[in-house]
């Protein structure tokens, strides 16, 4: 008797599709199946389904909060709710009141002037905005920002260059560096423009180091006024530790070039700066 004929082979995605089940765990088919749950890891790639994002603690089956749900509505990525979600707080669930916190946020960012691409940037950068108190917390910076002389114009650059802003305290972090700038000479104008131009500057941990930088300035020749003009046009010095502040000075006054190549070394690794001055 002739062999009996062989089957005709599975097409190939059919085939990935079985084997993915083959190794996917049963109570994620049964969810599949049974309750139109969608499915994650490697079967959702292969049955290519649309990912569902993870944003509860709990270990059973993840459905999407109301939050992500509204932050998806509007026009944020599943990518940038992700982020959102894992900057939360670690073991949060992301899961902050719509109407009383998600809603009033979203509206207050855009009417300080940022743009929609600029608020998915802070929220997606600084989810924790969304466990701060409006009136009480996000507010008075803003209010602090206004009083150091930031224009309205500039708010809104400023905080969406440096999102982390909104988590600082103004009694605790704002006042005590604003102080500490017009404790070394640094008049309240210049203070402005030097938040604008580098906004990370209210991150610092200044307390401690600014003033020993400064003296370190004053010791090499300069006045309250090139400092303050240096401060003002190369705010990034004062992020430098006082070590390399005071070698690097050493080495550039040996040679007559302090004061016209002091900002611009100050930016170089190591190695470059040798290349260069040594």
């Amino acid at each position: 008797a002739p062999p009996p004929p062989r089957p005709l082979p599975l097409p190939l995605p059919l085939r990935l599709t079985l084997l993915l089940f083959a190794a996917a765990p049963v109570t994620q088919c049964r969810s599949w199946l049974m309750t139109g749950r969608e499915l994650r890891g490697p079967l959702a790639a292969g049955l290519a389904c649309r990912p569902r994002i993870a944003l509860q603690s709990s270990s059973s089956e993840a459905a999407l909060s109301p939050a992500a749900e509204h932050l998806l509505s509007i026009g944020f990525s599943e990518g940038q709710v992700r982020q959102v979600a894992s900057g939360f707080g670690s073991g949060r669930s992301f899961n902050p009141d719509v109407e009383r916190s998600v809603k009033p946020v979203l509206k207050w960012l855009s009417s300080l002037g940022l743009s929609e691409l600029q608020v998915q940037k802070v929220v997606s950068g600084h989810s924790i905005i969304f466990r701060s108190s409006l009136d009480e917390y996000l507010k008075p910076i803003v209010q602090w920002l206004a009083a150091v002389g930031i224009g309205d114009d500039q708010i809104a650059k400023v905080i969406a260059r440096h999102p982390a802003l909104l988590s600082q305290s103004v009694d605790g972090k704002l006042k005590p560096t604003g102080q500490l700038l017009l404790d070394i000479g640094v008049g309240e104008a210049q203070i402005a423009k030097m938040l604008a131009t580098l906004p990370q500057l209210l991150s610092y941990i200044l307390e401690g180091s600014l003033k020993p930088k400064v003296q370190a300035l004053r010791d090499q020749g300069f006045g309250q006024a090139e400092i303050t003009r240096m401060l003002v046009s190369f705010p990034q010095l004062v992020s430098y530790s006082p070590k390399r502040l005071t070698h690097r000075m050493a080495v550039l006054a040996a040679q007559g070039r302090l004061a016209s190549s002091l900002c611009y070394a100050m930016t170089l690794t190591d190695s470059k700066f040798t290349v260069h001055f040594q």
